[in-house]
């Protein structure tokens, strides 16, 4: 073979690994952006279960600040009392469920999108 076939295919095999090398970054960055988004999505749901947990912590006192004063005071307060506490009570519910179903949407980090790329790339299923 010949000096310039060995160059002209030394250069076509270097531009067919460039090629792939780029794909490669290329879905790379993109699973990295997916993992990114996804673990940005549970640390919200994180924040907001314990946001919820925190309210729950004031919803206790409340409740039973609103049973003593049934017990011991005439009915508007502890009416107030007891319905302040439902509400937070209701707010933390909400919180908890929002946040509870962000963590199980996101659970799973792996970068599908990124994979199924590499994979029809590669022609590998």
């Amino acid at each position: 073979m010949s000096s310039f076939a060995k160059s002209a295919a030394t250069a076509l095999l270097s531009g067919v690994v460039g090629r792939y090398q780029a794909m490669l970054k290329i879905e790379f960055d993109r699973a990295k952006a997916e993992v990114e988004g996804k673990l940005k999505q549970i640390g919200i749901g994180s924040a907001l279960v314990a946001t919820a947990a925190m309210l729950g912590f004031f919803a206790v006192p409340l409740l039973l600040t609103a049973a003593v004063a049934g017990l011991s005071v005439v009915w508007p307060v502890w009416l107030s009392a007891l319905a302040l506490g439902v509400v937070v009570l209701l707010i933390m519910a909400i919180l908890a469920g929002v946040g509870v179903s962000k963590i199980k949407k996101n659970k799973d980090l792996t970068p599908t999108e990124s994979v199924e790329n590499v994979k029809k790339m590669f022609n590998w299923g």
